[in-house]
């Protein structure tokens, strides 16, 4: 038998055992799959509807019987006048107090300058962290290769001096050069430089040459840098810009602030009550005290504290989501106060460096509510919306390089589904915008036996915990 007829039946017995051995494998597969299960869970138990996430940040409070309002002085304005005084009685839109705007005019246009020069300065440093990262490190330069030639110099043109004798000694000989020369020398008789001037054509000076087509790019006015000083002045100037972003931040809130203040100069009631509490402005303001407190005369309100950097995001009149640690139940709450003086404490998640405001929530109906319980407030996000999304725990989402799938059950047995995920919630919740639904039974990827194909069997969602 040849040699090439030996390989040939070598490979075809080959394939013919890698043949079998899949077969075999794929039925010791599907067998395998056929005889185990695996645990799903219905998205609607471990799931959580999105619309309880359209807020990106929370903050706390504590509750505090009947509704209350205060009002505080404003040291910068004058007031104009107080239009009611204790024991009065008044109904949701009655004005309290009456500032006199006229002399804010001019404070309000110096604020806006401010911020147009606090945003000028951003656009300057902007520019020039651009130019520097147009700079090149001195280390990168093109260095200049001077090339020096042999100086030559040319021995001075002289004749050999003649012996021959004259056949007459009384009879002077005379010559064209020796006239030249007696010319000359009468001439330089006269100008003592000229012999001086003569020995200077006579030499010439080394011709030392640089080569100056490397400098036609550099720019010698230019400040030069080495690579480590480039990198460092980079990076100084963008730390110089995020400190210029925060500052135009605190000017644009105190310049909205006292838009604000000026857009009609009234403090009106926000709810019907009673005056419960007038004293004098001056007092008000040494005391750092309500200068007039509105109580009300039945319902909740909630004490809380907002940082100035996220105050646009509560408005008076608007309602705001509150959760009760005490009790375990959600509730309902309308803002009915945001006052413009300071918080002298506050509590709050956020980690920033921010001056906080009171800010006053009103719940109506809460029979089981009690003075002092913790709530939490969420606050409402107008630039997002979560309608539509979902929230799973992040332990049963995984990710392949960037994208993110769940083992879902299809027909009775688990297939790998990619989804389309957005925000992350406290490191725990991840946003499911679409590939999943609230009917679906999905696994908890990490159990043992997990993978395409194996048959599921549904479960209650307390058996993980279990």
């Amino acid at each position: 038998m040849s040699k090439i007829k030996k390989i040939i039946i070598g490979l075809v017995i080959t394939l013919v055992v890698a043949g079998i051995t899949v077969t075999v494998l794929h039925f010791l597969k599907k067998k395998n799959a056929n005889s185990k299960t695996v645990d799903v869970y219905a998205v609607n138990e471990i799931g959580q509807d999105g619309s309880w996430f359209g807020s990106n940040s929370t903050i706390a409070g504590s509750v505090q019987i009947n509704m209350e309002q205060k009002v505080y002085p404003i040291s910068s304005q004058k007031i104009k006048e107080i239009h009611v005084k204790e024991g009065d009685t008044v109904k949701v839109g009655d004005v309290i107090v009456e500032y006199d705007v006229t002399s804010q005019n001019l404070a309000l246009e110096t604020k806006r300058t401010e911020v147009e020069l606090a945003r000028t300065s951003i656009l300057a440093a902007q520019r020039e962290l651009d130019e520097l990262k147009k700079i090149t490190p001195v280390e990168d330069m093109p260095q200049p290769e001077p090339t020096t030639e042999a100086p030559v110099t040319e021995a001075p043109a002289t004749e050999e001096p003649t012996t021959e004798q004259p056949d007459n000694p009384d009879v002077p000989i005379s010559t064209d050069t020796d006239a030249d020369v007696d010319e000359e020398s009468i001439d330089n008789a006269d100008n003592p430089q000229a012999d001086e001037n003569k020995e200077s054509e006579q030499i010439t000076e080394p011709d030392t040459q640089v080569n100056n087509d490397n400098f036609e790019n550099i720019d010698f006015d230019e400040e030069t840098y080495t690579r480590e000083e480039l990198k460092k002045a980079i990076a100084d100037k963008q730390n110089e810009i995020n400190s210029l972003n925060t500052a135009y931040q605190l000017e644009q809130i105190e310049y909205e602030i006292m838009e604000y203040q000026l857009s009609s100069g009234q403090v009106t009631a926000n709810f019907d009550g009673v005056v419960k509490t007038v004293i004098d402005e001056e007092e008000a303001l040494s005391s750092n005290t309500a200068m007039i407190v509105l109580s009300g005369t039945s319902g909740y309100t909630v004490q809380a504290s907002i940082g100035e950097l996220s105050l646009d995001k509560v408005k008076l009149g608007e309602t705001v989501d509150l959760y009760c640690y005490d009790t375990g139940m959600y509730y309902t709450g309308t803002v009915t106060d945001k006052s413009l003086m300071p918080a002298t404490y506050s509590y709050s998640y956020s980690e920033k460096m921010e001056t906080f405001y009171p800010v006053t929530i009103t719940i109506e109906d809460a029979d089981d509510l009690e003075r002092g319980m913790y709530m939490e407030i969420t606050l409402p996000d107008n630039n997002t919306s979560a309608n539509g999304s979902m929230y799973l725990p992040m332990a049963f989402v995984m990710r392949d390089n960037d994208n993110f799938y769940v083992m879902k059950e299809d027909n009775g047995r688990l297939k790998k589904v990619y989804v389309e995920t957005g925000k992350i919630m406290w490191g725990e919740l991840i946003e499911i915008k679409r590939g999943i639904s609230y009917n679906d039974y999905i696994a908890f990827p990490y159990a043992s036996g997990v993978e395409e194909g194996i048959k599921t069997n549904h479960a209650r969602t307390d058996s993980l915990y279990y």
